[in-house]
């Protein structure tokens, strides 16, 4: 048959018809849609930590408001971070159950104590519903709390049966008591203290009589705290159903804020399984990326979920990055270098002078205590670089002197570059450069000795021996003579000692100066003020090193500060802290400063007495 169109009078009609069917068509077409989008994600990070910087790793926490619970079929796909709104690098995703920090609250009057048909106190069926999900509880899996308005508390511990043992032992109110909402404040101050374990999801429980009006409408504002705390909340109202139904708006809105749920209880209903409740918010994301950063100060993160319809961000999440670039340090750097000829022939020509180069060690250290690759090592010379290292070993360098043909000073730094592109220097140190005689070549036999002595091997032996006491007495002379100079250097700083120990003690604070080479000897200043130089005669301490003045440095301790004091006293090689020169007037000494005496190198420890 064919088709017949309508008439002009029923067009319009008509054409109202297929509106009404399209618009029918595409909301049946959108609703899977709009039912999968739902109320959106509730995400919070709870803590950031380097695993091994720039790897870090991040716990954070999904609620799924529709299915109250934590969902746990996310994969890596649906998780982006945004470090300082800059997508990081996401390289795994895990899962692991850190347990509940949940805190019981007792809000009870003569509700609780009224029994049913078979003479049982609706107090009791509350009891055996937690005690139902404690026992199951294995010690160490949950930290709980128990607040009871009138009754016994117990603070937070990992022992359910200590909530057990409260619960069993009280009795509920027989008469009608005024109520209030402090032991819900109280609650909420004792679930939001800090947990023992990273990212543990808090759970509030209250259990009450119903409130009377005027407390009723301080309940949105006391769920906008626990909202912003990052606690859930679910409340338990133990009633008659005309009271229930007075109250039920506004706990409902209570539960809804606090992500929790709310219900009535006479006596005949069932209350919620709270092993499936604390179920379905045990369980974290664990998120390890690389983070973009290469420069300390602080940080903003941020975890957005992208997945099946449904699209929810964090809040920014800040914290500090301690980032700070390398120091190096020059150890046996030598005050000087000879250079000097191979032969008396070979004296003007530079190509003939040795040693031709010179391997100077290197340390570096991280004062961040995050520890990286090294970039590259780089040595100056009067400000010119002279070597580099690119690929390990970078502990060492050797200097190319084969264009130091004339004597001189030379100012030697080395820098040094992280994996982050963070550079740091030591400060320059002078090296003297000095040009040697060249070592005579020995005589021939032949004309070494007298024609009449030639051939008389017993004329070798008496010049032997003559030779070896000669060598002894010069060696005897010498060792008396250190022997005497070491003996007086001794007593005097005995002495000093002595004295000092004689002073009353002036404060608890006492300075160890640690040697940063292994062979070098630990200085402890514990006096009001102490010297250090070469002198044993006018100095406390003596540093028997060629770049320390007869007088270098002084030591004092500051009763303000409650610390101790560095001056250099005019010396030529210059006191310096954190590689910084230390003026007369003196810097104050922190805990693992770097201190160079001269070239000699120390770190700070202060060591304090009890008592």
């Amino acid at each position: 048959m064919a088709f017949a169109f309508p008439r002009r009078k029923h067009r319009v009609w008509y054409g109202v018809g297929l509106f009404f069917v399209g618009l029918l068509g595409w909301l049946l077409w959108n609703a899977p849609r709009a039912w999968a989008a739902g109320t959106p994600w509730e995400i919070r990070i709870v803590q950031v930590t380097p695993v091994a910087f720039p790897q870090m790793e991040a716990r954070v926490w999904v609620w799924d408001p529709d299915a109250r619970r934590v969902p746990s079929d996310l994969p890596r796909e649906a998780f982006t971070v945004l470090e300082d709104g800059q997508p990081a690098t996401l390289q795994q995703v895990d899962q692991e159950n850190p347990g509940l920090q949940v805190v019981f609250v007792l809000n009870p009057s003569r509700s609780f104590a009224i029994r049913d048909v078979q003479g049982v106190t609706r107090y009791t069926y509350v009891y055996h519903q937690i005690r139902s999900w404690l026992e199951t509880v294995t010690p160490g899996r949950h930290r709980f709390g128990l607040i009871i308005a009138g009754g016994p508390r117990v603070d937070l511990t990992e022992d359910p049966q200590a909530i057990l043992q409260a619960l069993e032992a009280y009795t509920p109110p027989r008469e009608e008591r005024s109520l209030t909402l402090a032991p819900l404040q109280q609650g909420l101050r004792m679930v939001d203290q800090p947990s023992p374990r990273p990212g543990m999801p808090r759970l509030l429980l209250f259990i009450t009589s119903p409130l009377e009006q005027v407390l009723l409408n301080g309940v949105p504002a006391l769920a906008e705290q626990i909202r912003a705390k990052g606690v859930h909340a679910a409340v338990w109202v133990v009633g008659s159903p005309q009271e229930w139904r007075d109250q039920r708006d506004v706990w409902e809105t209570f539960a809804r804020t606090t992500q929790g749920h709310a219900m009535f209880f006479s006596g005949t209903e069932v209350l919620p399984d709270l092993k499936e409740v604390a179920a379905r918010r045990d369980r974290l994301y664990v998120l390890r990326y690389l983070s973009p950063r290469r420069q300390g100060g602080e940080v903003s993160i941020q975890v957005q979920v992208d997945w099946q319809e449904r699209r929810a961000a964090s809040l920014a999440y800040r914290y500090h990055l301690d980032l700070r670039p390398p120091v190096p340090i020059l150890e046996d750097l030598p005050e000087a270098i000879v250079r000097v000829y191979e032969s008396p022939e070979q004296r003007g020509t530079p190509e003939a002078l040795k040693p031709t180069q010179w391997r100077l060690s290197v340390k570096v250290e991280f004062p961040d205590g995050i520890v990286r690759d090294v970039k590259r090592v780089t040595l100056y010379v009067d400000g010119q670089p002279v070597a580099e290292r690119t690929s390990p070993p970078f502990d060492r360098l050797f200097w190319d002197l084969t264009a130091l043909a004339q004597p001189g000073t030379r100012r030697v730094r080395v820098e040094v570059e992280d994996a982050f592109g963070l550079v740091g220097s030591t400060p320059e140190f002078p090296v003297r450069i000095l040009i040697g005689e060249p070592t005579p070549r020995p005589a021939s036999s032949s004309t070494a000795l007298p024609a009449e002595a030639r051939g008389f091997p017993w004329i070798y032996l008496l010049f032997g021996i003559a030779g070896l006491l000669l060598v002894a007495v010069v060696a005897w002379g010498t060792w008396m003579e250190y022997r005497g100079r070491r003996l007086s250097t001794m007593l005097a700083r005995r002495r000093r000692i002595l004295q000092a120990e004689e002073k009353p003690a002036l404060s608890a604070v006492r300075l160890v100066l640690l040697p940063l080479e292994e062979k070098g000897e630990a200085l402890v200043v514990q006096g009001l003020d102490v010297c250090v130089g070469r002198d044993a005669e006018r100095c406390t301490w003596v540093l028997e090193h060629p770049s320390v003045s007869p007088v270098h440095a002084r030591f004092w301790y500051d009763d303000a500060a409650d610390a101790y004091r560095v001056a250099d006293l005019g010396s030529e090689a210059g006191t310096w802290v954190n590689y910084a020169p230390v003026s007369r007037s003196g810097l104050l000494l922190e805990e693992g400063d770097l201190v160079h005496i001269g070239r000699p190198g120390f770190r700070v420890k202060y060591e304090r007495r009890e008592g």
